[in-house]
């Protein structure tokens, strides 16, 4: 009977120190809902506009891209688990972005911004790994992402072969006539074909 009474103590004992382990390690649940979960939130909180919850924040607020709330969001935007960036590094980071006279606000729709996409297709019934390159485009009143660029393993074959020895290319005017030849390479098989 006393094992049992010492063991219920003990796991109530626990229980209640799990507890508040939790909480200390959390240290509130503000980082919780400033977890960061897309891009254009990356974006509002690397700039300041918008609070923990998730609420905007307009120029007219007065947290608005304030140096304040923008240096405890960079603090929690780093991955902590990365070793590789040194505290000293994270610093001068801030600092440079918080810059007085000239601080550093990213802007999705008026940059070169760029993404990388790990993809599976699937080619005559077996899947196979490829990244695709994207880019911002301007269509109409706002932007749209394209593929600008492609890579696969599968695709090594085709440039290893030596187009010069063949004597087929694409002049490196083509540009200016809309690249007019490009339909007649692809007419000829033997220009595109192993």
């Amino acid at each position: 009977m006393i094992i049992r009474s010492v063991l219920l103590f003990s796991l109530i004992l626990m229980s209640s120190h799990l507890r508040a382990q939790i909480v200390d390690e959390m240290e509130d649940e503000t980082k919780l809902y400033a977890e960061t979960k897309q891009i254009n939130q990356f974006f509002r909180r690397f700039n300041g506009e918008e609070d923990e919850k998730g609420e905007r924040y307009y120029p007219k607020d007065k947290q608005f891209q304030n140096p304040k709330l923008r240096r405890k969001y960079l603090d929690m935007l780093f991955d902590r688990s990365n070793a590789g960036i040194s505290n000293d590094l994270k610093v001068q980071f801030v600092n440079e972005v918080l810059e007085k006279n000239d601080p550093s606000l990213l802007n999705f729709h008026g940059g070169n911004w760029f993404a990388e996409v790990q993809s599976t297709f699937t080619v005559n019934g077996k899947e196979k790994l490829v990244t695709l390159f994207m880019e911002l485009e301007k269509h109409r009143l706002g932007t749209r992402w394209i593929i600008y660029k492609a890579h696969a393993d599968m695709f090594d074959p085709y440039y290893k072969r030596d187009t010069v020895a063949i004597g087929k290319f694409l002049h490196p005017m083509s540009h200016e006539l809309d690249f007019m030849n490009l339909r007649k390479a692809f007419l000829n098989r033997d220009s595109v074909a192993q």
